[in-house]
């Protein structure tokens, strides 16, 4: 073998380890979900059928975490992703904090199998739901309660989360936006109690 090859076959080896210690020394993919947060006390009765759809903006709708720079710099995270569809992940957490608030006939997640005449929608388009510059945890959303097509209700939500958070907590932000779906689900629970028979 010449010097050439020997260069070569020398620098190939070495192309080699170094990527192997790359790959070795990356990070791991960290997983995070929405959790519900149980109230104290008994649910209220509302006799109701509730069927919840959810809709997030699209730069949401992804499976890496997102939180703001600044307030027009997105930072997208692939080391960090949601365990799951964030969309359905809001709806089911809705879904599992209102049931501990209302003892609602059923409740699920759009698209519903089954309607009846007793079937109320709350539809949610959020509007924003991350950590932003100053560190806090915003929720920005507007909602609706509809029978029939008509409006019963309907109100827009802005919540701050309590702490602020460093860019890299996103153990944090995950439990933070659990929080404020926590608050967020008692006031629609609130507006289902006045609006809706028990």
């Amino acid at each position: 073998m010449n010097g050439c090859c020997r260069f070569l076959m020398s620098g190939l080896w070495v192309t080699c380890v170094l990527l192997m210690v790359a790959c070795s020394t990356s990070p791991g993919t960290q997983y995070y979900v929405l959790d519900s947060v149980r109230p104290d006390g008994q649910p209220a009765p509302a006799a109701a059928d509730m069927v919840i759809q959810v809709e997030i903006p699209p730069y949401l709708d992804r499976s890496g975490m997102v939180y703001r720079q600044r307030d027009n710099q997105l930072h997208i995270d692939e080391y960090h992703q949601w365990g799951g569809h964030l969309r359905d992940n809001i709806a089911s957490t809705l879904a599992q904090n209102l049931s501990a608030h209302l003892a609602l006939a059923s409740i699920s997640v759009a698209p519903a199998l089954h309607m009846t005449d007793r079937t109320v929608m709350l539809s949610v388009r959020i509007r924003t739901f991350e950590r932003m510059p100053d560190g806090h945890v915003y929720l920005s959303a507007y909602w609706q309660m509809l029978s029939h097509g008509e409006v019963l209700y309907a109100r827009s939500e802005e919540l701050r989360g309590e702490k602020a958070l460093a860019e890299q907590d996103y153990e944090g932000m995950a439990a933070s936006m659990s929080r404020l779906l926590a608050r967020f689900s008692e006031h629609i629970a609130r507006a289902v109690r006045a609006h809706l028979p028990s």
